[in-house]
């Protein structure tokens, strides 16, 4: 995970939370607040290759187009599988129930955020 979060550019700071092996939390939440108010979050080691998946997936996005006579917008779909099933087996990991699970859980609350900032903008 380390790796990949230097490959995009994270703080060393950040870099380094990874690299630890991360104490439970009192309270039971796993997100809390870094350095400079940068968002740091535990993930799961039951995560972990879903999240990295995601991570390498990024460009693996379908979109639809709208134009109307006062602007044009790119509007994410959701991921195209076939190819972001070609990026696991380039991972070395395993097509499994809970890979695909995990992609579609973070697929899922990323179209929701970006719907939220379309209707935000739009106000």
């Amino acid at each position: 995970m380390a790796e990949q979060l230097v490959a995009f550019g994270a703080p060393a700071h950040i870099v380094a939370l990874a690299s630890e092996k991360p104490a439970p939390s009192s309270s039971g939440e796993d997100v809390g607040v870094g350095e400079e108010g940068e968002n740091v979050f535990v993930v799961e080691a039951a995560n972990q290759d879903a999240l990295s998946l995601f991570i390498h997936s990024e460009t693996q996005w379908r979109y639809v187009s709208l134009t109307t006579l006062e602007r044009a917008e790119l509007i994410r779909t959701g991921l195209d599988y076939a190819a972001v099933e070609a990026a696991a087996h380039g991972l070395g990991l395993e097509w499994s129930e809970g890979l695909v699970s995990g992609i579609r859980t973070m697929e899922r609350e990323t179209l929701k955020i970006e719907a939220e900032q379309r209707r935000t903008r739009g106000r």
